[in-house]
């Protein structure tokens, strides 16, 4: 009986002002619609949707527009004029380094610079035999002399 009087001071106290009794109401109100909301609510279960598994194509397109160029394309170039006789790459092929892709036949002037360029290799090869055997004669002069 104590408990109830105590519990009844309290309620009391709580209300001895109009404006917060309106207050705490209307806070009791609020949360008891929301929790009626809450627990009365019915939670949806997922749906799904099955079918048969077909063995079919799939067929899909893309369209796109812009421009396509390689990355690594390397245009090829020579001093040499002529014909070209035969071609032993396709195009797009890849390529290595040192590997034949065409042949040609050197026109007149072509072959004169052929030859010119052969010369001037033959006289460095040349100069440089000479070159050698002059540090050859040169270290063995050197060798004696410091013996």
């Amino acid at each position: 009986m104590n408990k109830l009087k105590s519990i009844g001071n309290l309620i009391k106290q709580l209300f001895s002002n109009r404006l917060r009794a309106a207050i705490i109401i209307v806070l009791l109100i609020v949360g008891l619609f929301f929790g009626w909301k809450n627990f009365t609510q019915t939670r949806q279960q997922p749906q799904y949707q099955t079918a048969q598994v077909e063995r079919n194509s799939l067929i899909t397109s893309i369209t796109a527009s812009g421009t396509i160029s390689a990355g690594n394309r390397v245009n090829i170039t020579t001093g040499a004029t002529g014909v070209v006789s035969n071609v032993y790459i396709q195009n797009g092929d890849s390529v290595t380094v040192g590997q034949k892709i065409a042949d040609i036949e050197l026109d007149r002037a072509s072959q004169a610079r052929q030859a010119s360029a052969w010369s001037s290799y033959l006289a460095a090869q040349n100069s440089l035999a000479a070159a050698q055997a002059k540090t050859n004669s040169l270290q063995s002069a050197s060798f004696k002399a410091n013996q």
